[in-house]
């Protein structure tokens, strides 16, 4: 008789926008979310009656510690991702960390070694890489649809107006656009073509010191380019265009959601099209997966495991090196 585990208990931390996009996409995956938290214990109320969710808490170490949570997703500000998952996976909770999973490599490192250590799921909350037209973008290149991959180009731009009291506009917060939207291309340039160095960046500055747009130039195995375009206040492709020797491969209108994939030859002709799309935003793909992972007893997911998210934020560490883009009382912890 085949048996089927229950679904897995989730609580939130956190009552922001990438909060309710999550909880609005996890009836399709059948999760159940049973509690919110927040430090403001009126907007956890209020989330937990929008959200249909049982639970509401004033604080985070109280949700941690309930009996009736097993996974934890942490979306709380970038700055407090590595201390807000210690305090779940210490209190024995699995965690689902949104990304950034830490404001820098060394931060994840800390948790990854401690989730380790405590025999917990972790796993930074790059969703995007369950969808399904990134499975067809990794099976084109393993069959060398396009023939040997020469070189990629990645646009994640959008026109934004945040109000002055905006995360995005807060260095305390881990504002700007990099650490937002440049980890969709770190991570995407390392899921696809490994490891890379930085061998270039330049930044255009707001006036509070955080990064409006950033472009970087990373070079990956056997001397493939990379070249990225992070923008928060200019509307771009929202493309990625990989190079191959016989061909392309181009993800669009806007790769890091549902989108199209288009296969080339050389002579521009349309070989492969993949236009599916998922229910809903999609993310609950990932919270499958997730579910799925922590009853096999695994300890991170194959398709995001704790190497890939260090080398994307050792790439994004190395762009802010040369750019110069600090915090001010940054440690592995976040900011202080």
């Amino acid at each position: 008789m085949i048996r089927t585990m229950p679904p897995l208990r989730w609580g939130i931390l956190g009552t922001g926008a990438v909060a309710t996009a999550f909880a609005e996409d996890q009836p399709l995956a059948g999760a159940a979310v049973r509690g919110v938290a927040s430090r403001d214990g009126r907007r956890a109320l209020a989330f937990a009656r929008d959200h249909g969710i049982a639970m509401a808490f004033d604080g985070y170490a109280e949700l941690c510690e309930s009996d009736d949570i097993d996974v934890v997703y942490i979306a709380t500000p970038h700055p407090f991702h590595v201390s807000h998952a210690l305090i779940a996976l210490e209190a024995g909770k699995h965690v689902l960390v949104e990304k950034p999973v830490a404001m820098n490599a060394s931060g994840a490192e800390l948790l990854f070694d401690r989730a380790a250590h405590l025999g917990l799921f972790c796993m930074e909350a790059m969703w995007v890489r369950f969808l399904p037209h990134l499975a067809f973008v990794r099976a084109m290149l393993k069959e060398h649809a396009i023939g040997n991959v020469r070189g990629m180009a990645i646009d994640v731009s959008r026109s934004l107006a945040p109000s002055p009291e905006s995360r995005l506009l807060d260095p305390a917060l881990g504002g700007g656009a990099l650490l937002d939207m440049g980890v969709y291309a770190t991570s995407i340039a390392v899921d696809l073509l490994g490891p890379g160095a930085v061998a270039a960046a330049k930044a255009r500055w707001r006036e509070n010191s955080v990064d409006a747009a950033t472009s970087f130039l990373s070079v990956h195995s056997g001397e493939v380019m990379c070249t990225a375009s992070v923008s928060a206040d200019g509307v771009g492709s929202n493309q990625v265009v990989i190079a191959g020797d016989r061909g392309s491969l181009v993800v669009g209108p806007r790769w890091n959601m549902p989108s199209d994939v288009v296969v080339r030859d050389a002579e521009d002709r349309e070989l492969r099209r993949f236009d599916s799309r998922p229910a809903g935003r999609g993310m609950w793909l990932q919270s499958l997966a997730v579910q799925d992972a922590i009853q096999r007893g695994l300890k991170q997911h194959p398709l995001m495991p704790w190497s890939q998210s260090l080398q994307s934020l050792i790439l994004l560490d190395n762009v802010r090196r040369i750019i110069g883009l600090t915090y001010e009382g940054e440690s592995p912890f976040g900011c202080r």
